[in-house]
């Protein structure tokens, strides 16, 4: 039979797992590869009706919707990743379950025979007698499998079978789930990790990622190395062999091939930091930050996980999914930072407020092997080499003296083909309503942490020094980034995420955070 998805959505609360599924799979092994979280289990699930999508799933151009209870056992069998339990069945016994829909009264000579032919062909036939509490782990798994296959359904569904098995009986396995496959024209998908069991056995591979499929086809046009590194984070070398099927050798993951070398190679000039303050404009700017690290970021409502979590989907559209070297400029609190890290990313975070970067350092104690702090100047980075594949500043731009002389730095730093990623806005205050919600705003720093100075972002003084003392608008940003030389400049609105924010702050703080912000890459040419 032919299994299709028109379209196939689901979410856990609101939390999106598959997004817009269009498959096709025909009688013969499917493999579902992907790296973990990718949607794999979801997607099985959804495809045998205990998960209940949004969008179409036909078999042979029925709707699922349409089939009752029996017909779906009688049509789709799926085998879960646990293996089966420690009922007070005999492994015989167990399998002959499998059989379920077709036993009556009696038990029929067939379905005694084929549960025999099963345990015979995966070799249980000499366990039959044993109860499940008697045997192994892997074994049990063993019985999963032949339970799940001796139903003869029209479509089998298997999700990471392999568990538990060693490498002769994972083989074997692959054998049999072939061999009754093209025997009795079913439509096999199995959700596997090896890809190298994946090439060997399955006619198609349906690659998924972050809940999309990405590619499909045979195995030698899915797995590439560009894939590979791409999809997995992996360097590895792959080989197509006599029979035109890929080999795959894994070498290092992306992130930790020659794990530290990429620090170890940045030259950190240790003159340089310290420079600034003899700029009195820095010197202001560097105390004022000092100043305000204990709030900064602590306003009621922010940093909740629903924000982290369109933080990390923002992120992961701008710089994609494959371990990259980040830099971080004007890490302040590192919450940019850390976000980036839980990505899977080696970030260095660089900022010369010391007060800030104590706070980072505290907020970033559990990832001392992928986040690295340094105190530094972010219009004269104290880095000699072009180190780094993106520099992300968040909310930095509308702090300095010279913009575009701050983005000349950040691209020195960049390899070949790099990105700089800017996230700003402007932050001047409009109406009575909000200049009442950032008086609210103040008192309840002042009430919080023990004092806040009542005067707007810098001392009067100082902002007349700064060319966007109250923010920097999008057009501006984007000049600022064109005359830099940066090419393929793109634009994200991120009032998803101030709506998000507001709807965990008190009524009397939501709008003093109502002002449009922008995450913008552009690519060093």
């Amino acid at each position: 039979m032919n299994l299709e998805t028109k379209n196939l959505t689901f979410a856990y609360n609101t939390e999106p797992v598959l997004k817009g599924i269009c498959l096709e799979a025909n009688p013969s092994v499917t493999a579902l590869i992907g790296p973990n979280a990718a949607g794999k289990t979801t997607l099985l699930k959804c495809l045998c009706r205990i998960l209940q999508g949004e969008g179409q799933i036909l078999l042979d151009g029925k709707d699922l919707r349409t089939y009752n209870k029996d017909d779906l056992i009688r049509n789709i069998a799926y085998l879960p990743q646990e293996a089966a339990g420690d009922a007070a069945l005999t492994v015989f016994e167990a399998v002959l379950l499998g059989r379920v829909n077709s036993l009556g009264w009696r038990v029929s000579a067939h379905d005694l025979s084929l549960t025999m032919q099963m345990l015979v062909r995966l070799g249980l036939d000499g366990l039959a007698h044993k109860t499940l509490h008697q045997i192994s782990g892997g074994q049990k798994q063993m019985v999963a499998i032949a339970q799940a296959i001796v139903r003869m359904p029209k479509v089998l569904l298997m999700d990471e079978p392999t568990n538990s098995l060693d490498l002769k009986h994972q083989l074997e396995l692959f054998e049999l789930i072939r061999s009754i496959t093209n025997d009795h024209g079913m439509t096999t998908i199995v959700a596997i990790h090896d890809l190298n069991l994946a090439a060997r056995y399955a006619k198609n591979l349906v690659l998924m990622h972050r809940g999309n499929i990405v590619a499909t086809g045979k195995p030698a046009e899915v797995i590439t190395q560009d894939m590979l590194e791409t999809v997995y984070g992996i360097r590895a070398h792959v080989s197509i062999d006599e029979k035109g099927l890929p080999q795959i050798i894994p070498i290092s993951s992306v992130r930790n091939n020659n794990p530290g070398k990429e620090y170890d190679d940045m030259t950190i000039t240790n003159e340089v930091p310290k420079e600034y303050m003899s700029d009195p404009v820095k010197k202001g700017v560097k105390e004022y930050w000092d100043y305000g690290s204990k709030f900064y970021d602590a306003a009621p409502g922010l940093g909740k996980e629903d924000e982290r979590r369109l933080w990390k989907e923002v992120l992961a559209k701008a710089i994609g999914d494959a371990p990259q070297q980040v830099l971080d400029v004007g890490t302040g609190t590192a919450f940019i930072a850390l976000v980036l890290a839980e990505l899977g990313h080696q970030v260095t975070g660089v900022d010369f407020s010391e007060k800030m970067l104590e706070v980072a350092r505290q907020k970033t104690a559990g990832f001392q092997e992928t986040l690295k702090i340094f105190e530094g100047d972010v219009e004269r980075l104290p880095f000699d080499q072009p180190s780094f594949d993106y520099v992300t500043a968040r909310y930095v731009l509308w702090t300095l003296p010279n913009p575009e002389k701050a983005i000349r730095e950040w691209m020195r730093v960049l390899k070949p083909g790099g990105r700089v990623v800017i996230i700003d806005g402007l932050w001047e205050t409009k109406g009575i309503l909000q200049h009442i919600c950032r008086f609210n705003l103040k008192v309840y720093r002042l009430l919080k942490f023990g004092k806040h100075p009542f005067t707007d972002w810098y001392k009067k003084d100082l902002s007349l020094q700064l060319p966007h003392p109250k923010g920097v608008k999008l057009e501006e940003i984007r000049q600022y980034m064109n005359k830099a030389g940066l090419t393929d400049i793109s634009v994200t609105n991120l009032d998803p995420i101030r709506k998000v924010q507001k709807k965990h702050m008190p009524w009397y703080l939501k709008r003093a955070f109502g002002h449009p912000t922008y995450l913008l890459v552009g690519k060093v040419s």
